[in-house]
């Protein structure tokens, strides 16, 4: 019994050893994780291969690096070789495409230094885990005279044993370039354990509207797994962002709202409203479109709560205006409209005019007032009422680009409440 009771406490303090270890190489060293399955060689050169390898989401202490980047003839990228010490005590050299390895803490995001190396703990096999960050380092070979980065940016989580699992944040290579919106740890899924809710905005090379996603990851069976998607970016037209720009998603709990002003071809139109089709290019109609999520939690899923409805969108007038009959200063005058008075918009319509030599976009409201007179009015003379895009409208309607190619928005469109 004696000897019996000595091995077990010899067991424990061998786990907690090497439980130590995984974190001390993360806190008061410099360290690494594979993001894919690595081999390991003999020395910084393909030629010395060895029998080696390792599965994702290994931790390695990295003991050196070379000092220039070597080219990966598959790829045609060039990446630094590192000499790493994994948790069994093998060391060796392994190219630096698939590894991430952590970064500075100057080089981290001021959002997310409060989670830089910061305890968490999630489930499945996460109970006690570390958050930190790392990256993967490189260039693309591929055009020759230009030497573009190339440069993948991971949360990584790792657990008590040494486990990791990361994701993708951010990267940039000469395909394109996506970019970290926002981040949140919050329980989504009535379990008490925090899952990881991330916005982010992807720009391909080739195009000038950038693809605009909020993903939610939690843990299943000892790794992260994708639970929820959905793309915000919205479209006037391929490559063309709308006056809107982007879905807002409320996430309240365990239930996701989405809503948004979409503007849809006339022909499209499903409000049963007249809408005056006058030009396939320069006009939209609106509609507000609303829909939810709930997580279901015997189907280990977020299942659709109120299917999409659309709606008219209303505005309210901020001063006395008059209502045309077209999207035209000289058009024939309908009504006066008198400041507070609430109408349906039904349609945007865009023209270019020149004030004094300089091209200047004259935007239009097609509406409907409450005595029954459909008309145009100025867009800038009117707020949107009842809508999350509201400011968003109003600014694009106050400050409008000359090209809808160049409208930007800096609006939050992702609040997440507890």
């Amino acid at each position: 019994m004696r000897l019996f009771g000595i091995l077990i406490v010899f067991l424990t303090c061998s786990l907690l050893a090497k439980a130590d270890t995984a974190a001390q190489i993360i806190l008061q060293k410099k360290s690494a994780i594979s993001v894919s399955p690595v081999r390991l060689y003999a020395d910084s050169t393909f030629s010395k291969t060895t029998e080696i390898t390792f599965t994702e989401g290994e931790l390695f202490e990295i003991l050196g690096e070379t000092v220039k980047e070597h080219l990966d003839n598959t790829q045609n990228q060039t990446f630094k070789w590192f000499k790493i010490k994994a948790l069994n005590g093998k060391t060796g050299w392994i190219f630096g495409d698939n590894l991430a390895v952590v970064l500075n803490e100057s080089s981290i995001d001021i959002r997310l230094k409060p989670w830089n190396k910061k305890e968490a703990h999630f489930d499945n096999g996460f109970e006690k885990a570390l958050i930190w960050f790392g990256s993967v380092e490189g260039h693309d070979e591929k055009n020759k005279g230009i030497n573009p980065a190339y440069k993948e940016f991971y949360l990584i989580i790792t657990n008590d044993k040494g486990k990791s699992v990361s994701l993708n944040l951010s990267n940039i290579n000469e395909s394109g370039k996506k970019t970290l919106e926002s981040i949140y740890f919050q329980d989504v899924t009535n379990n008490k354990i925090d899952d990881i809710i991330i916005q982010t905005n992807t720009l391909p090379s080739d195009k000038n509207l950038a693809e605009r996603d909020l993903e939610i990851y939690t843990f299943k069976a000892g790794g992260l797994s994708k639970i929820f998607e959905e793309r915000l970016a919205l479209n006037w037209e391929d490559d063309v962002p709308s006056p809107a720009f982007s879905k807002f998603i409320d996430i309240e709990g365990s239930e996701i709202r989405v809503a948004y002003v979409d503007y849809v071809p006339c022909e499209k139109y499903s409000l049963g409203l007249s809408t005056d089709v006058r030009s396939k290019t320069m006009e939209r109609c609106l509609e507000y479109v609303t829909y939810s999520f709930v997580w279901d939690n015997g189907k280990k899923a977020f299942e659709p709560f109120y299917k999409e409805s659309r709606a008219p969108v209303s505005g309210i007038v901020t001063k006395k205006v008059t209502l045309n009959k077209g999207p035209s200063v000289s058009s024939e005058k309908l009504a006066i409209i008198p400041v507070d008075d609430k109408v349906l918009i039904i349609k945007h319509f865009d023209a270019l005019k020149s004030e004094k030599g300089v091209k200047k976009v004259e935007n239009w409201l097609y509406v409907k007032h409450p005595s029954g007179v459909y008309g145009y009015m100025n867009a800038d003379d009117l707020v949107f009422k009842n809508v999350e895009h509201a400011p968003v409208l109003k600014n694009y309607y106050s400050k409008t680009p000359l090209l809808k190619q160049d409208w930007k928005s800096d609006a939050p469109f992702v609040t997440v409440k507890k």
